[in-house]
């Protein structure tokens, strides 16, 4: 009788478990469901000259969002997703454009750096359905379209000594190394996060900091514009000069 139990409560357990399946690409969400065997297929052709970003979904404000499809420029790319939900709604997939601003031979990593934009339309609709193909294109966007996010800070270290670049208390990390520590004859660039909608801030206490000599370099307090590249230059009696102002723009 005990064995009898406890055979019935194995096939208790096995068909309670197979009441529930595994959702690919992420489980469920309110916009999606699938199994493996009613997947869509989507592909993306980047005509642009820019590599860019695609986000499912999701209209990101900040870099912590994961994309969906990463494309160079003239590539293309396809992938398996779950069906949409809703057939009327769709899926909507945000894109992102990035512009180099720094080439490889410029760069620590010997790796170009690349500032984000985006368009103030360009989102696209798929509905995405069961055992069908779709397949978009992104074109070129045209010239002044495209809206810059954050603001950057070039630095050419000329000094015999490493330097670090400070805002505040905060120590910097390049972007390109993701090193605290601007070595000697190199160059190094900076991100200031800035709101798409922020339009500029102050900057009152930006400086350089000397750690072998323990000697701060203090930089005057000044404009610094969404969308805009500060150049400075540095050497072994401090800031060079004035800084020098780009404007990222396509």
């Amino acid at each position: 009788m005990y064995k009898k139990l406890i055979l019935l409560f194995f096939i208790l357990a096995f068909l309670f478990s197979s009441c529930f399946t595994t959702v690919p690409n992420g489980g469920n969400s309110s916009s999606d469901f699938a199994s493996e065997e009613n997947l869509a297929s989507l592909t993306f052709i980047n005509n642009s000259h820019f590599k860019v970003k695609i986000y499912k979904d999701i209209n990101p404000s900040d870099d912590s969002s994961q994309p969906i499809f990463e494309l160079d420029a003239g590539t293309q790319e396809t992938k398996e997703l779950p069906p949409s939900r809703d057939p009327s709604v769709g899926n909507v997939f945000y894109i992102r454009y990035f512009v180099q601003i720094l080439d490889a031979q410029e760069s620590e990593t010997q790796k170009p750096f690349y500032a984000k934009a985006k368009r103030t339309i360009a989102n696209i609709k798929v509905v995405l359905q069961s055992g069908k193909a779709e397949t978009r294109e992104i074109e070129q966007p045209p010239k002044g379209s495209l809206t810059f996010a954050n603001a950057y800070i070039r630095v050419q270290n000329n000094s015999s000594y490493a330097i670090e670049v400070l805002n505040g208390d905060s120590i910097l990390t390049s972007v390109d190394s993701e090193r605290i520590s601007l070595e000697s004859e190199k160059k190094g660039v900076y991100k200031i996060k800035m709101p798409w909608f922020e339009d500029s801030k102050i900057m009152n206490n930006f400086k350089f900091f000397n750690s072998s000599l323990n000697k701060s370099y203090e930089v005057k307090k000044f404009e610094l514009k969404q969308a805009h590249i500060y150049n400075f230059t540095i050497d072994n009696n401090g800031v060079v000069g004035s800084y020098v102002v780009e404007k990222i723009e396509y």
